[in-house]
């Protein structure tokens, strides 16, 4: 019977903030620098604000809670932590949207500070058993424990877009009011001049466009409540490069994780050019589903394309079989007695092998077995397109939908849907709680701190201390 799990009070979520090292590692990146005014508060404070932040989905109510006695349980907790004493007066949200436009206006460090959450991530994954090499499963069969799996999210920016007609109804409304008749040659009222977030853009989802800023983050798990482990986090730069933000965060983590990932898994947005990068970059098989090839009302159609005409040995005679590749899956294909194609079978996966060349990339093959009512056969199949306009690997998967693996696999990505929701619940009314992609960026890497340090602490507790990312909502101790 699963453990029940319940809200973890705000003494608990201090207590995994200063014992995790996410707080003090990332804190060193926001130092300042040694010439002029000492700063008033230790680097690490920046960081520890931001996760709190989150915490109480507001920096005002934060800046409430911190002088009205908040500060004072910091400063106690400091003192096991073996952290700086951030000393007698509040931090406040002005000092921190300095510190934080510092540390993510500027390329390198931003990228430093991205770099180093993934270091300290993947290593909190290996002390729980998670991306293991050498411990459970195989490319033939990965292990859930050595898979991980990612998502992206669009959150809306703070200040909402109005549309044109407004403008002119604004327009002419104002008009009517300075009395200009039909006809009168009066210049036109201009549009009121509205705040806006420049950064975000226009994104296609399959529930239809969103105006915001993309965010891509990649996780891995255990089978326990409060397992998750946030790896990666970064910014899709331009509406339509969700996949290659992806691709590039998997090749920020993998090498971290020195052959203890074995799959990754994602939705439709990676295609074949991203799903052959994956595996010749990093060796890791891609489980997702194939996209459809044409979508009529309620009926899916999937894609099919023919592989070609294998032939095998029966004795003194030869058996020749038609295959083709349908949703990912090769099948045997005839003719019905009216001349329409037919399935005859689909074939088994058998085996899943990897080779690595000189250069230091991969190539993968596929062992199939081909059902035959004479003898069955296997053949090999290399899953890489041969060039540029071949399309193979949009169409054959290593682990196709109909395979038994793929489901204990592909379950894994629902659990990113969670965090995406999890993590907008610490907006208030679904909005960002700050102006421009980087600001952006930090608050999602400070959810992404405050949930791996309660991952962390809840190995140890009796409880796990989330319960379901619902963070916003903990009770405060007394």
């Amino acid at each position: 019977m699963p453990r029940r799990v319940r809200h973890p009070a705000i003494s608990e979520v201090l207590q995994a903030l200063l014992a995790a090292p996410y707080v003090s590692e990332l804190g060193q990146l926001l130092e300042g620098s040694p010439l002029g005014r000492p700063r008033k508060h230790p680097a690490w404070v920046p960081v520890a604000y931001g996760a709190l932040g989150r915490h109480f989905r507001s920096y005002n109510r934060l800046d409430a809670e911190l002088v009205g006695g908040l500060w004072t349980q910091l400063r106690q907790a400091v003192e096991g932590a073996g952290l700086p004493d951030p000393g007698p007066s509040p931090y406040t949200y002005p000092q921190h949207a300095y510190w934080r436009d510092l540390a993510v206006k500027d390329p390198e460090r931003r990228e430093a500070l991205l770099d180093t959450f993934s270091t300290l991530a993947v290593a909190q994954a290996r002390r729980s058993g998670l991306l293991l090499p050498g411990r459970k499963g195989s490319l033939t069969h990965p292990d859930p424990s050595r898979v991980i799996y990612g998502d992206g999210t669009v959150v809306r920016p703070i200040y909402r877009i109005m549309p044109d007609k407004d403008d002119a109804a604004d327009s002419l409304a104002a008009k009517g009011r300075s009395g200009a008749s039909e006809g009168t040659d009066t210049e036109a009222v201009p549009a009121r001049e509205r705040r806006q977030d420049t950064s975000a853009a226009l994104f296609q989802r399959h529930d239809g466009p969103i105006h915001g800023n993309d965010f891509v983050v990649f996780f891995a798990r255990g089978d326990d409540p409060g397992s998750r482990i946030v790896l990666g986090v970064d910014r899709v730069d331009a509406p339509g490069r969700e996949a290659d933000t992806a691709v590039r965060l998997v090749e920020r983590i993998a090498p971290l994780t020195t052959g203890g990932v074995q799959a990754v898994v994602y939705d439709g947005a990676l295609k074949g050019v991203h799903i052959d990068r994956v595996m010749r970059r990093c060796g890791l098989l891609v489980v997702n589903k194939v996209a459809a090839a044409a979508r009529n009302d309620d009926e899916v159609v999937v894609k099919r394309r023919p592989l070609g005409t294998y032939s095998h040995r029966v004795g003194r005679r030869s058996c020749s079989h038609s295959l083709h590749i349908e949703d990912g899956s090769v099948i045997d294909m005839g003719l019905a007695d009216d001349g329409t194609p037919l399935r005859l079978s689909t074939a088994t996966r058998k085996q899943v092998k990897r080779v690595q060349r000189a250069d230091g990339t991969y190539r993968f093959h596929l062992g199939v077995t081909i059902p035959c009512r004479r003898s069955n056969f296997t053949i090999w199949l290399s899953p890489h397109a041969r060039n540029d306009a071949d399309n193979l690997p949009e169409h054959l998967r290593l682990i196709p939908p109909a395979d038994p693996d793929f489901k204990r696999i592909y379950g894994r990505r629902n659990d990113s849907e969670s965090f995406n929701s999890q993590y907008k619940r610490t907006l208030l009314v679904d909005r960002a709680a700050s102006v421009g992609w980087e600001r952006q960026l930090f608050d999602v890497l400070a959810f992404a701190v405050l949930q791996n340090s309660l991952s962390a602490a809840s190995r140890h507790a009796d409880q796990p201390l989330l319960r379901r990312l619902e963070t916003g909502h903990s009770r405060r101790s007394a």
